[in-house]
């Protein structure tokens, strides 16, 4: 996902275009007809760059129907995506439908991470005991929440009034994509040329810190940093 993503919201003179994907102006048009009249009107939107238009009804965007919503990581697994372009063809028509099928998607990665038999909850207290960072899993359980709250009666976070809050789900599925999938897989490409025996030293190296730093927790007594002799720094 790009960074400077921006999604389109009624009446914003720039935002991230549905159709050519470029950040940029936007030409707004409401439609009316004295012949019959309407409370709310519906709203053309022409991108100033590819020209192409988008319809607006009740502050959704009806055409096209992904409501505005990023598309996915690539290096999202395919199953997760398709529940993610499901949750994309809907968002224009139903916000609670689009947060619910984007949680199914976040509990679909965490299946692929950690495995099958556990509820979407235990999966994200699995990974940060893995190392998640605490700001990734709060990206998570907000996927999680929004969910929740589409999938029951009672509106408790405010879909209705705040329907900025879906199109913040796709960012941040996006986002938990770079993070869990993405970025690793950088770095370890861009580690890749370290040597098998240099990687064995550095595990070990990293063993005997951790078991240092638990004794010292035991004894109160604070680890001694003495470099071993002959070791390059």
């Amino acid at each position: 996902m790009e960074e400077d993503y921006s999604p389109p919201r009624e009446d914003e003179e720039y935002f991230t275009c549905p159709h050519c994907g470029v950040f940029g102006e936007q030409q707004w048009e409401e439609l009316t007809s004295g012949e019959f009249p309407l409370e709310n009107h519906p709203k053309l939107c022409r991108c100033w760059r590819c020209k192409r238009i988008s319809l607006w009804f009740g502050g959704l965007m009806i055409i096209p129907a992904t409501g505005g919503a990023p598309p996915p990581s690539p290096d999202l697994p395919e199953s997760v995506r398709a529940d993610y372009d499901e949750a994309r063809a809907v968002a224009g028509r139903s916000r609670r439908a689009a947060a619910a099928l984007l949680r199914v998607a976040v509990e679909n990665l965490c299946i692929h991470l950690n495995g099958p038999q556990r509820n979407l909850d235990e999966h994200i207290g699995l990974l940060v005991a893995k190392g998640l960072a605490e700001e990734t899993a709060e990206m998570f359980d907000a996927v999680r929440l929004v969910g929740n709250n589409a999938a029951h009666p009672i509106d408790r976070i405010g879909l209705d009034e705040r329907p900025e809050i879906v199109q913040t789900l796709f960012w941040l599925v996006n986002e938990i994509a770079r993070d869990v999938i993405t970025r690793p897989k950088q770095r370890a490409a861009a580690t890749a040329w370290i040597p098998p025996e240099e990687r064995a030293r550095i595990a070990a190296r990293n063993r005997k810190a951790i078991e240092k730093l638990e004794r010292s927790r035991d004894t109160g007594v604070e680890p001694t940093d003495v470099p071993d002799q002959g070791k390059d720094a």
